[in-house]
């Protein structure tokens, strides 16, 4: 049943209660449109898709500023050996994980009403059109920003979310990620191949190293990797080559209904994504990585706010969340891919 709320009462401030009124309609519908945004925003994206349909769009609590990501780092307990008569262990533990800390992003933006909009939709069916519109627009906006933020950082904003091109790098020995050196450990190093063949001879051997490597590594979690993505040009140029050999496979995943392509090579589905940059191919191992958001600041409304000197009306809606990745080892991206 929807929501009723009272007009102004004669004797009252009018302009003030219209205000609260459409206040009240416009909160109201906005977490109406984010029950179902929260579904979309999965869906229309072809990376967030396969990280939802995995389990690993997750809530999480950020400790102050940091998402805290327990890594494990070692794989054998140094005490532990063959032994016979007389044989002594060592005492001594290992330290065996720490944990990766990926700073909160926060993310935020603005929704205005003028006062001259408003007095064009006078009466409950056209203010409602007019804040379905309003609304509207913000969600594609906010779908959108997401969509591009996994990929691409272009003002290279210290601010926004961790793109996976940072995460898993072309240069995976240099720099920090989750606050360590990626030097100091190699399961802070992703596996990365630059392609120096033939598109139409070397592709799948390519493919087939790369999902070898990323599989020869052991850790919590599934061993191989179960994701690949790439461009629109690269998932046609494999689908050509699949036919050609005539074994093209079906992967079944739901991306392909989402028109992002429906193959799947050794069992995993190939998707392209539009936001992919030109020339990767990624493999990613899904227990590897999360999206995380916080519970308490995804999509939330702020209160009405009127300005000193005008008539608009704003709040803003708030959002805190990032992309995080704690075994690099068990990724990898194949770039040079012309």
């Amino acid at each position: 049943m929807s929501t009723q709320y009272p007009m102004p009462l004669a004797g009252e401030s009018a302009m003030q209660l219209h205000q609260e009124y459409v206040d009240n309609i416009v909160t109201t519908t906005w977490y109406d449109v984010r029950k179902q945004m929260f579904g979309d925003i999965w869906q229309i994206t072809p990376l967030l898709d396969l990280l939802n349909t995995k389990g690993k769009i997750k809530q999480k609590l950020p400790n102050g500023r940091f998402f805290e990501i327990p890594i494990t780092y070692a794989k054998a307990d140094q005490n532990q050996k063959w032994f016979g008569r007389g044989t002594t262990f060592g005492v001594d533990e290992k330290q065996l994980w720490t944990r990766l800390q990926y700073q909160r992003k926060n993310l935020g933006d603005s929704i205005v009403r003028y006062w001259d909009d408003e007095q064009d939709q006078q009466g409950d069916a056209k203010i409602l059109d007019y804040v379905k519109m309003l609304l509207n627009n913000h969600k594609m906006t906010m779908e959108s920003t997401l969509a591009s933020a996994l990929w691409t950082n272009a003002d290279s904003n210290p601010l926004a979310i961790n793109t996976l091109p940072d995460l898993i790098s072309t240069t995976p020995t240099t720099g920090t990620v989750g606050g360590l050196t990626r030097s100091s450990s190699e399961y802070l190093q992703n596996n990365h191949t630059a392609f120096s063949g033939t598109l139409s001879t070397d592709l799948i051997p390519t493919m087939r190293n790369m999902f070898n490597t990323c599989s020869l590594k052991k850790g919590m979690g599934r061993r191989t990797p179960d994701i690949i993505v790439t461009t629109q040009a690269l998932a046609e140029e494999y689908e050509d080559q699949c036919e050609a050999y005539g074994r093209i496979t079906l992967s079944g995943n739901q991306g392909g209904d989402l028109g992002f392509g429906d193959l799947s090579f050794k069992g995993i589905p190939v998707t392209w994504d539009p936001e992919c940059p030109d020339g990767y191919m990624y493999f990613l191992n899904s227990d590897t990585m999360e999206f995380v958001y916080s519970p308490n600041a995804w999509m939330e409304m702020t209160q009405w706010k009127e300005r000193y000197n005008g008539l608009e009306r704003y709040a803003q809606v708030l959002t805190v969340c990032n992309l995080c990745f704690n075994n690099f080892q068990k990724n990898g991206i194949i770039s040079g891919l012309a």
